[in-house]
């Protein structure tokens, strides 16, 4: 038994500790045994970065990893300010908390792009705790109006009205030790390098010959990744040229 006793706490969980002191007392060995009594959090939010086609609507999934029980989750998000494009609808099914019975806006403000959202599990009424693990909390989508300008657009956490993002468990309430805040990346759809609502036709394949090979304007953020591998180049050009003169085929249908 050692004097002054210290132990380093690796992984994430609930653990349990037992002490023994004073092994040679007259008395004998003393115990003490603390059930559920030190938690080592690793939890963790991340909303996803996607893209979004114009004219569409985009899902963003907000995923949460917790090390203990949980049951509910102030949600405060807000976007960047962005015409046309706005938080239409959550959802949770197929998500880890699809059997959560309140989830509602307590704040729903489109004009600034602030909204809050409330999740919880009825425990009280005997439904079950959201159990340590990870996946998908809930699922934002957002509408992308024709009229939307190409960009990045920053969705985060933000204080809203004096509410903040808050994870409630059986130990306490908190905010999870590592987040990652989402982009959503507004475009036109996959082909439509000019932007101009045609999709993967003989002006777009004039568009990116002017682009590569005269310097000409930048195509769309989105449309001019013409096969959807995540970059603008050379083979999105003979993507266009096999689509238009060999009937190749057409470019992948926008993301969702």
């Amino acid at each position: 038994i050692s004097q002054n006793p210290s132990y380093v706490y690796n992984n994430p969980g609930i653990y349990s500790v037992s002490l023994k002191v004073d092994e040679n007392h007259s008395l004998g060995l003393g115990e003490e045994h603390l059930k559920n009594y030190i938690w080592v959090r690793g939890d963790a939010l991340q909303i996803d970065s996607v893209a979004g086609a114009k004219g569409y609507s985009r899902t963003v999934p907000v995923r949460l990893t917790n090390t203990s029980l949980v049951d509910s989750v102030q949600l405060a998000i807000n976007m960047t300010l962005w015409p046309g494009v706005t938080l239409d609808t959550f959802s949770v099914v197929g998500a880890r908390t699809d059997y959560f019975e309140r989830v509602k806006y307590t704040i729903n403000n489109p004009t600034s792009n602030r909204w809050v959202i409330s999740l919880r599990s009825d425990t009280a009424g005997g439904s079950t705790y959201l159990t340590a693990g990870e996946g998908i909390l809930i699922k934002l989508t957002y509408s992308i109006d024709v009229s939307a300008a190409s960009g990045l657009i920053s969705i985060d956490t933000q204080t809203v009205s004096g509410r903040k993002t808050t994870v409630s468990s059986i130990w306490g309430d908190y905010f999870p030790d590592s987040y990652r805040a989402g982009k959503l990346l507004v475009g036109c759809t996959y082909g439509d390098a000019n932007c101009d609502g045609s999709v993967a036709n003989i002006l777009d394949l004039t568009y990116y010959v002017d682009r590569i090979f005269r310097g000409g304007p930048a195509t769309d953020v989105l449309g001019g990744d013409v096969n959807a591998d995540g970059a603008k180049n050379i083979l999105d050009l003979t993507y266009l040229v096999d689509r238009i003169f060999l009937g190749g085929p057409p470019p992948p249908p926008p993301p969702s």
